[in-house]
């Protein structure tokens, strides 16, 4: 049965130091395993899917890109 997530592209990408529950890691670890994949690209992908298909996220990320910014006070 196909996976989820797609076989890992090559691209450059940032470092991030986060922590994460020892459950998260394990599946985490037998997913990477699963597709054959880092855990940057998982992490990186099951991400991308969650922000992709969460519409309020898309709606109010979309509203919060579209005001614009505040006006200073401050004369110049």
């Amino acid at each position: 049965m196909p996976s989820l997530i797609a076989k890992q592209p090559k691209v450059v990408r940032e470092p991030v130091t986060i922590r994460l529950d020892k459950e998260v890691i394990d599946a985490l670890d037998s997913y990477c395993r699963y597709v054959d994949g880092a855990r940057d690209y998982v992490i990186t992908e099951a991400l991308s899917l969650v922000f992709r298909r969460d519409r309020g996220f898309t709606a109010w990320r979309e509203a919060s890109v579209a005001k614009p910014p505040a006006k200073s006070s401050a004369k110049e």
